[in-house]
């Protein structure tokens, strides 16, 4: 859980109303495909489709910009961005070695 939420991590070849609408139980969605999705398709969506922006701001973890951050692929971009560099030292976790 986050902040009282729970998630779960869904992995999908491609976003559409349809799909998303066969699941049940979600209040809102956030998809780290491209922010693109969820600003210029969000509409037509029956339940919110955050990017990981959106959902820092939802959750009260980074202020609102005036100016929207398009940088989730930008390398000086916020803890929001799909850069390794911006994630939270937790989420680093070295793999383990399988045994045999």
């Amino acid at each position: 859980t986050t902040k009282g939420r729970r998630f779960v991590v869904l992995l999908m070849s491609e976003l559409s109303p349809s799909r998303l609408a066969l699941v049940s139980g979600a209040e809102a969605f956030v998809q780290v495909a491209c922010p693109r999705l969820s600003i210029d398709w969000g509409h037509a969506f029956t339940k919110p489709v955050l990017t990981p922006y959106e959902l820092e701001v939802a959750l009260e973890t980074t202020q609102w910009r005036e100016v929207y951050p398009m940088d989730y692929y930008a390398k000086e971009a916020g803890p929001w961005a799909n850069y390794p560099n911006n994630l939270p030292k937790t989420a680093h976790a070295k793999p383990t070695p399988a045994t045999a």
